[in-house]
């Protein structure tokens, strides 16, 4: 997840934005594997649900900052509709959100907010 929020407050361009997408298909490969290798587990423990609900409100920070500088960038940037067609797939993924989903729910960090997808 640190490798996918780095990526995306790397992109400048529409050819940062190409790499970006390029990783966004290996973290599909790891985050498989994750979701995999915590279904074999048994069910997590009250201590391990508070600490992946730590982690994953670190990330929230994280990526909250990012999503401000990658919107200044792109209300600044004469190729941000080029740039945001080459996101709008990658970042629309419904199969990486669904496997989301499902390592939340093994570890109780289910959303009550609906979230919108990208573009809407």
């Amino acid at each position: 997840m640190t490798g996918i929020m780095e990526g995306m407050g790397s992109i400048t361009d529409v050819k940062s934005a190409e790499a970006f997408v390029k990783t966004m298909e290996g973290a599909n490969a790891t985050l498989k594997e994750v979701l995999a290798a915590a279904e074999a587990l048994d069910s997590p423990t009250d201590e391990e649900k508070e600490a992946m609900k730590a982690i994953k409100e670190g990330f929230e920070g994280k990526g909250q900052a990012i999503g401000q500088k990658m919107f200044q960038m792109m209300a600044e940037n004469p190729d941000a509709e080029a740039i945001g067609a080459v996101l709008m797939e990658a970042l629309n993924n419904p199969q990486m959100k669904e496997m989301s989903d499902k390592l939340d729910a093994i570890y109780g960090l289910e959303d009550d907010a609906e979230e919108l997808e990208i573009g809407e």
